[in-house]
């Protein structure tokens, strides 16, 4: 079954990469027949401080998000006679699914004006 939806996605993805138009830019770049360079050696040249600060950024973003994951499952689905809250799994999952919808819930779409919202709404959690 996995590899059956697989193959869903993988015909959704090609579908939608068909349907992608280029840029203008890269369009014209095409056609006159230049030769197109990814701008990897440009950004490492001219712009390192913030390439190195977005990439510490994320990987503690995404560190953090594993650590705390990792942990909260465990002390939610563990034994009570242990100290932690003995949770059904399924019943966890779904409070997390929740916490998801309301984080989303909170952003989508207010534009600027909702800024106050989506603060409002991410502190009550």
């Amino acid at each position: 079954m996995p590899f059956l939806l697989s193959a869903i996605m993988v015909m959704i993805g090609l579908y939608v990469r068909l349907r992608l138009e280029e840029t203008p830019v890269f369009a014209r770049a095409v056609a006159r027949g230049q030769k197109v360079r990814a701008p990897l050696a440009t950004v490492f040249r001219t712009s390192r401080r913030p390439l190195i600060l977005g990439t510490f950024v994320m990987v503690g973003t995404y560190t953090l998000f594993s650590l705390m994951t990792t942990w909260i499952l465990s002390y939610a689905t563990g034994a009570t006679d242990a100290g932690l809250l003995g949770w059904k799994y399924s019943d966890f999952l779904v409070l997390q699914l929740v916490s998801v919808l309301f984080f989303a819930a909170g952003g989508a779409g207010l534009g600027p004006a909702g800024r106050p919202l989506r603060a409002t709404v991410q502190c009550s959690v």
